[in-house]
């Protein structure tokens, strides 16, 4: 039995005699019988050199005609797994109706709020290029966003008419106090976040023709980070020799941060971190896992102590229980136990997860590991800055090795 078939093309013989657009068309068959649609978007004559028949795309880079195209025949391509049983007997009307269900809105009609939803639930939420984090960062710019157009009652502003004077006050309202409404500063770097996250949903605005300009362009931001806080030797040994004795409720936090400086694990890998990620051989305890974050590999000898935390809490009825290597609590008990820790310490700063990875980082340089590509195995780094090719930059077990005695030897002297 034939199988339903779609092609796109574009139909000369129907050019426009008053804008001299050509429509485009896409044409389903079923066995003898079939229908066309005229799609939303039109082709101009100078581009029908670039029109393939092979591929029925335009050879032409970033258009909006092959963004219409591909998600005309993705609709049409996820039928036979909709409709499995269904899909061969389906007239080209009925595939019709399932591919091109509605006329899209009109560009000129598009709302911006509308436009930005939109985007989150069609490109972020389905790609796999994206950390639950970074949906989530998606989310609170898109709210810090409708925030601003509610605040300047222009809500229902359309796509088409936010301009680069409003782009400029949304940055400026993202730094700004404004008791009224209960809003609080952002920090330099914080705002450029959100901003960023907005002028790249603008920007496939511009790619599909919705707008001529990104309103977000040529706005100049505050893009490097402030240097993160880190303890200082001292303060780290002061937090290593703190008796806990009494408090052994706060001991596994004191303990789940000294891991995280002698392996520099982000809270979220730590948390993670199951037996099986280690593997024990004559050359030590090596740990081998990918960060949750970013999917880079962190690939690092265990140095002594930590491995004396691992066998301190095995038998740990949580570690047991979950399969951990350690009894991680959730973030916020953490990081408030942390800073009752510090207190004990008469430690001054402000101390939290992230502090532990930059101190494992700082202590690392102290002990003579600079050397970048083994760096990045042990830490897992993406920042292109930081990093370099893994390719042209081979990290053996014995440059590992080496870096985890030099470590080991620089604590155990210091702490």
């Amino acid at each position: 039995m034939p199988k339903p078939i779609i092609v796109f093309f574009p139909k000369i013989e129907k050019k426009s005699k008053k804008s001299n657009l050509i429509p485009l068309i896409v044409r389903i068959r079923n066995g003898k019988q079939k229908t066309e649609a005229t799609l939303d978007v039109q082709l101009d004559p100078n581009d029908l050199v670039f029109w393939n028949p092979i591929t029925q795309r335009l050879d032409k880079p970033q258009n909006r005609i092959n963004t219409v195209i591909e998600s005309v025949a993705y609709e049409f391509s996820s039928l036979p797994f909709i409709e499995r049983e269904r899909f061969n007997y389906m007239t080209p009307q009925q595939i019709k109706d399932r591919i091109l269900p509605n006329r899209p809105t009109p560009v000129n009609n598009i709302k911006l709020i509308g436009y930005v939803e939109d985007y989150y639930k069609n490109i972020v939420i389905p790609s796999t290029q994206y950390s639950k984090g970074t949906e989530k960062n998606y989310n609170k710019s898109i709210n810090h966003l409708i925030k601003f157009l509610t605040y300047k009652k222009i809500r229902n502003i359309l796509l088409s008419d936010f301009n680069i004077q409003h782009a400029s006050q949304f940055n400026d309202y993202l730094m700004s106090n404004i008791p009224t409404i209960g809003k609080k500063a952002m920090s330099k770097v914080s705002a450029t976040s959100v901003f960023i996250k907005i002028k790249t949903m603008l920007r496939r605005a511009c790619l599909e023709e919705k707008i001529k300009r990104n309103p977000f362009t040529g706005i100049k931001l505050e893009k490097i980070s402030p240097k993160r806080q880190r303890l200082t030797v001292s303060e780290l040994s002061k937090f290593y020799q703190l008796d806990l004795t009494n408090f052994p409720n706060l001991e596994i936090d004191r303990d789940c941060f000294l891991f995280q400086v002698y392996t520099g694990l982000s809270y979220k890998d730590l948390y993670e971190l199951k037996k099986s990620d280690i593997i024990v051989s004559n050359q030590g305890y090596f740990l081998n896992i990918s960060r949750i974050k970013t999917n880079n590999p962190v690939q690092q000898f265990l140095i002594e102590p930590a491995i004396q935390l691992i066998k301190k809490y095995e038998n740990d009825p949580v570690v047991l229980f979950k399969n951990r290597v350690l009894p991680c609590k959730h973030l916020n008990r953490y990081n408030s136990n942390l800073k009752i820790l510090a207190s004990m310490c008469e430690i001054s700063k402000n101390l939290s997860t992230h502090i532990a990875r930059h101190t494992c980082c700082q202590l690392l340089g102290n002990a003579g590991v600079r050397h970048l590509p083994v760096l990045n195995c042990i830490l897992g780094w993406s920042n292109s800055q930081k990093s370099m090719s893994f390719t042209y930059n081979a990290v053996y077990d014995e440059n590992l090795i080496e870096a985890r005695d030099s470590y080991y030897l620089y604590l155990k002297n210091n702490l």
